[in-house]
């Protein structure tokens, strides 16, 4: 089940009582029948969603590491394919200045348009005109 951030946030406070806080709250439900009818819910119960929610805890802490592995697996592929495209832009950048490597001028001229390193972009690169100079204030 997915809840939606807001929905989340606002349970959040709740849901993080004190786990002696809530045996104890779980122990005066079991305590005063007042108690647990207007709870509606039984020490057992309560009990048994305690251990079930403290099981599933771990579960939620494996998939954030798994999650995190993956995360940082696919962050290093990134990382060579960026890294070996660096490098091709590199060398065909100086292979091109031969006639015989000419091939490579489309995929150079693609790989120019397409570049975040190095050279701004034409959009980035707007003249800047010098702020106005106030004028001198004469005393009278």
């Amino acid at each position: 089940m997915q809840l939606p951030a807001a929905d989340a946030k606002s349970i959040q406070a709740v849901a993080s009582v004190h786990p002696e806080f809530a045996q104890a709250a779980i122990n005066a439900i079991g305590a005063s029948q007042v108690v647990l009818s207007v709870v509606g819910r039984t020490p057992e119960d309560l009990q048994q969603e305690t251990e079930t929610a403290a099981r599933w805890s771990k579960v939620e802490d494996e998939l954030k590491s798994m999650l995190q592995g993956v995360s940082s697996a696919n962050l290093t592929r990134r990382h060579r394919i960026g890294t070996s495209a660096l490098l091709t832009y590199s060398l065909s950048k100086s292979l091109v200045r031969s006639p015989e490597h000419s091939a490579l001028l489309p995929h150079l001229a693609l790989m120019r348009k397409a570049n975040r390193f190095g050279r701004a972009h034409k959009s980035a690169q707007q003249p800047q005109t010098p702020a106005p100079v106030p004028a001198p204030k004469t005393q009278v």
